[in-house]
């Protein structure tokens, strides 16, 4: 049992208290009152049976004190209230009074900790969770449950994957273009489903937009038939234009939980100066917005080897709502940054790595898609961030600095002349 100087083995000083200090405290008097209730196994059913209490309760508690991070301990267990209703039921069932009382001076020095100094027990998670990977990513990722849980009850849609997937190939020449870069996007939902028939359902796509430098021409994109590689039937949309954008409405009807539809939409572009920086231009990159609600979020960036080569990328997210999708490095949208922990993840040359259990055919589609430019998928490099939950509203990028692509080309021409 944690001893702590002037308190004895079952009191705890206010004034020396640490959630360190406060999560052993839990883990040491509950596990004990746990093990000492009579006639019982340690198994939270037998637990749960014997102390006539919830069976969740019980496994959340019995999972949270058994954890190695203190910290964990304090962000997974239950509540003070439910923990005193766990021990005072094991003292009617006859656990001795002193090691309840340990356990209730604890609890009590838990509850008192998150009302005098976080307010909540939500700030008492987000704090506590801030100096602790493992913990903050098993918040966050709670959080981010919930949100997906709340929006798709409200919106009544859902999809099991967004996909974001650019490959980025040199282009044939076209005569007057310098530098011309393929672009192939693959973007859109699969697993798409509608929960309540009484919400229509709008999903928006936009239709590329000219670059401002004059360096990307929407009449040149070209649609890519992907249907082939779907897992699921196609969804069937009725659009209409609005405000520039092809609004989608999809109604269909509600039959069961297998009722799932894919909807990616693909489509090629030619772009001149690709690596070329000017001074209000210094990012190529992808950008997404999941719509809607995901279970899983995948951006792949996907680079032959002489497209924005030796540049590591870097991960930007955004807020967007009553503000709209952001443009990188704008000022005036660095206040709508969001910090997140994720982080781009190398993946190598190759496409093997690349495998999506929502997205079978996947490598197949990539592999298609490069070979029908007369590229193979082991000439390109890939990048890719992956998300569960993605925060419904939020912007992500994967962005490529194109000053580092110039000293790159620098440092590969010194390389070559030594």
């Amino acid at each position: 049992m944690l001893l702590i100087q002037g308190c004895g083995p079952v009191g705890m000083s206010k004034a020396l208290i640490t959630p360190e200090g406060l999560g052993e405290s839990l883990q040491v008097a509950i596990g004990q009152v746990l093990e000492q209730v009579p006639g019982c196994t340690m198994r939270p059913t037998d637990l749960s049976r014997r102390l006539g209490v919830s069976r969740a309760i019980v496994s959340r508690t019995m999972s949270a004190i058994k954890r190695e991070s203190v910290i964990e301990t304090l962000t997974s267990i239950p509540g003070p209230e439910s923990l005193r209703t766990i021990v005072l039921a094991a003292s009617v069932a006859g656990v001795c009074e002193e090691e309840v009382q340990a356990a209730i001076e604890a609890i009590d020095s838990f509850a008192e900790m998150i009302r005098e100094q976080y307010g909540t027990r939500t700030a008492f998670n987000a704090a506590l969770s801030v100096d602790h990977d493992d913990a903050r990513e098993k918040f966050e990722q709670a959080n981010r449950y919930k949100v997906y849980k709340g929006m798709t009850h409200i919106l009544g849609v859902e999809c099991k994957l967004w996909l974001s997937c650019t490959i980025r190939m040199p282009s044939d020449h076209i005569e007057g273009c310098e530098d011309l870069v393929c672009l192939t996007t693959v973007a859109g939902p699969s697993g798409l489903r509608r929960l309540r028939p009484d919400m229509p359902i709008y999903l928006n796509h936009r239709r590329p937009v000219k670059h401002k430098h004059g360096s990307q021409d929407p009449m040149a994109a070209k649609p890519v038939d992907i249907k082939g590689f779907y897992t699921h039937p196609p969804a069937e949309l009725k659009n209409f234009e609005f405000n520039g954008q092809t609004v989608n409405t999809f109604n269909p009807d509600i039959q069961g939980k297998n009722d799932c539809y894919d909807m990616f939409e693909g489509i090629t572009v030619h772009v001149s100066d690709y690596h070329k920086s000017k001074p209000d231009f210094l990012y190529r990159g992808t950008s997404t917005m999941p719509d809607p609600p995901a279970m899983s979020l995948v951006i792949d960036s996907i680079n032959h080897r002489d497209v924005l080569s030796g540049i590591k990328p870097e991960l930007y997210v955004y807020r967007t709502l009553g503000r709209g999708l952001a443009k990188l490095k704008d000022p005036a949208r660095e206040r709508d940054l969001v910090v997140v922990d994720e982080e781009i993840v190398d993946c190598g040359m190759g496409i093997s790595k690349l495998a999506l259990s929502e997205f079978p055919l996947y490598t197949d589609m990539i592999e298609h898609i490069c070979e029908q430019r007369g590229f193979h998928p082991d000439e390109f490099q890939v990048h890719r961030i992956q998300i569960p939950y993605p925060v419904y509203g939020f912007q992500y990028l994967i962005a490529y600095r194109l000053q580092d692509a110039e000293w790159s080309k620098i440092d590969s021409n010194q390389e070559r002349d030594e």
